[in-house]
């Protein structure tokens, strides 16, 4: 099954017609049928915008299952269009803008990465004061 396949499988899913499916992501009528081997950059971001259910490394590769676990999250997104991007369409990365793109998104991950481990460091903090203080009061606006 190709990627042209698994798009119609999303269709089929979603009970749309091809054409609606094309206006969602701001493709022209027969955008659909003249997939030859991928989706375009400008219409995978808008496809990961408005089918937030489906498993973009399923899309792109066809493994896994069409819809995603409720573990995924915005940055597993963002590195499977990455992924795609420097994998399947190289030639993307010569223009300036992609490029520009792609930094910008892979700065993005780093700072929610960055900031998960500032929360998980602040919590761990705030464990250290209570239990110094054992007095749980004193911590409740915190």
């Amino acid at each position: 099954m190709n990627v042209k396949e698994r798009l119609l499988e999303v269709i089929k899913y979603n009970k749309i017609s091809v054409r609606a499916f094309e206006v969602s992501i701001g493709a022209s009528n027969g955008y659909v049928k003249n997939i030859s081997k991928s989706i375009g950059l400008d219409k995978m971001e808008k496809f990961i915008e408005i089918y937030s259910n489906i498993n973009i490394e399923w899309l792109i590769t066809g493994k896994g299952s069409m819809l995603k676990s409720e573990s995924n999250t915005f940055s597993n997104n963002l590195v499977d269009l990455l992924n795609y991007l420097i994998e399947n369409n190289e030639k993307l990365l010569k223009h300036e803008t992609y490029r520009d793109y792609i930094q910008l998104s892979m700065a993005l991950i780093d700072s929610e990465r960055l900031k998960k481990e500032r929360d998980e460091e602040l919590k761990e903090l705030k464990r250290i004061v209570e239990e110094k203080y054992k007095d749980k009061n004193f911590l409740k606006d915190l």
